[in-house]
């Protein structure tokens, strides 16, 4: 049960992560990969749940080959998926939680493009940006304006600790 908890602080932390810089850290894949792990073992399913894994990262890095995808969502999504039950219809709902976060996000991403004004830089009198929200939003209309990447770890964020919820409150 603790390694759910601590596998949801990493989905967490990946998508502010990712959110930020849009990098998700080889270091936060591997970290989620071993507590994923654990949460396997300690219920016997690690065998089911490595080899679910691998599915899901070969199926992804062909998103990646297209670019379609960065590698560190495949990374990332790869591990959540080990940290979710290996059971068919869980991992269905999985992805279509991924799938469902990723359209929202999509959806959200590109009426900004179209509802924020251009963001001009401003500046306080002692030469400090207006604000920490400000700056947030500037960069991301910046981004957007660009066509930037998706921060797509915080629709497997989602998808994640939506799985890991349900699977804590079921027992």
């Amino acid at each position: 049960m603790l390694a759910s908890w601590l596998a949801i602080l990493l989905l967490l932390y990946g998508a502010v992560h990712d959110f930020a810089a849009r990098t998700v850290p080889n270091s936060l894949s591997l970290a989620l990969l071993l507590i994923a792990c654990v949460i396997r073992l300690l219920d016997g399913n690690l065998r089911a749940g490595l080899f679910t894994g691998l599915i899901v990262f070969l199926a992804l890095q062909i998103l990646w080959l297209l670019r379609l995808m960065g590698g560190g969502d495949v990374k990332f999504w790869a591990a959540a998926a080990i940290a979710v039950k290996p059971h068919i219809i869980t991992q269905l709902d999985f992805l279509l939680q991924v799938v469902f976060a990723g359209g929202i996000l999509a959806i959200v991403y590109i009426s900004l493009r179209y509802a924020l004004p251009k963001m001009k830089p401003g500046y306080s009198q002692t030469g400090r940006s207006f604000s920490l929200w400000r700056r947030i939003l500037r960069a991301e209309h910046w981004r957007n304006k660009r066509n930037g990447p998706l921060p797509y770890a915080a629709a497997i964020a989602a998808g994640g600790v939506l799985s890991l919820l349900t699977s804590l409150t079921k027992g």
